[in-house]
């Protein structure tokens, strides 16, 4: 399913595909409650979604690749596309539209919408991060570390009219997905190095800092999730240490693309 995104719409939870057209144009979602009732024993049976349809033709329109993230803020709903990049340094494109209903259907409106800038040559690099901070649209780009010179969160209106740019952390490793902002203005991001990438990492300030448990000590690979928040001067990772995932080895490297809180149980990844 190659999902690239997790969002709350009210208690529901939202699982996007990469290419929700090979799912005959529908998202996959969740009840909260059944979520809970797994995790509390309550229920042994394996979830089972709902198809929801996505509704989205503007993105016929230009060199679609794939939704890469989704957030909700009431029934309004906005999603990062990323573009396969041509003879311009877009990489993708954000959108917004509407829930329909008690969640029967998202639209995606062809406008308003606002293209997104690439900040380096790598290619399939893009925005895979959304948070919705009060009025404002951030949009993080995937790679902020030693291979991107001036890091820089995108800033947009609800219409999508940019406000400029936010500078962000040199974060090492990709930036996959992001939970929900907290009323002091931080949040989580997944933060993901696979091996093979085709690019080399600078050290890690947040490694040097909190060090590393025994399966990131012997792996190539990260899997961890960094709490960021939003200062006057930028965004920037709090005095929180990582949270280290237990990895498996390099050959099984876990691609995570959607994060959100789960109350005070913790988050739910995909």
């Amino acid at each position: 399913s190659e999902f690239s995104g997790l969002a709350w719409w009210r208690d529901t939870l939202v699982l996007l595909p990469q290419h929700p057209e090979r799912f005959d144009n529908n998202v996959f979602v969740l009840e909260r409650g059944v979520i809970e009732a797994f995790l509390d024993g309550s229920s042994t049976e394996p979830l089972r979604v709902r198809r929801v349809p996505l509704v989205a033709p503007i993105v016929e329109t230009f060199a679609y690749d794939g939704f890469e993230a989704i957030a909700f803020t009431g029934d309004r709903v906005y999603v990062s596309i990323e573009a396969r990049r041509g003879d311009t340094d877009i990489v993708g494109r954000l959108l917004c539209g509407r829930v329909e209903g008690d969640l029967e259907r998202i639209l995606i409106d062809a406008e308003p919408s606002a293209t997104l800038e690439a900040q380096n040559d790598l290619e399939n690099t893009g925005y895979e991060a959304i948070v919705v901070r009060a009025e404002q649209l951030i949009a993080i780009y995937e790679t902020n570390g030693g291979v991107n010179e001036s890091p820089r969160a995108l800033l947009f209106d609800r219409n999508l009219r940019p406000m400029g740019a936010m500078p962000m952390a040199h974060l090492q490793y990709r930036v996959t997905d992001a939970s929900e902002i907290d009323e002091r203005g931080r949040f989580w991001v997944a933060n993901y190095h696979w091996p093979g990438a085709p690019w080399e990492n600078s050290s890690c300030e947040l490694t040097d800092r909190y060090g590393q448990g025994e399966s990131h000590r012997r792996c190539a690979s990260v899997e961890r999730l960094v709490e960021l928040e939003v200062r006057d001067e930028g965004i920037a990772p709090t005095d929180r240490a990582p949270v280290q995932l237990e990895l498996v080895d390099d050959a099984h490297a876990r691609n995570w693309e959607g994060l959100v809180r789960l109350g005070d149980r913790g988050f739910l990844m995909v």
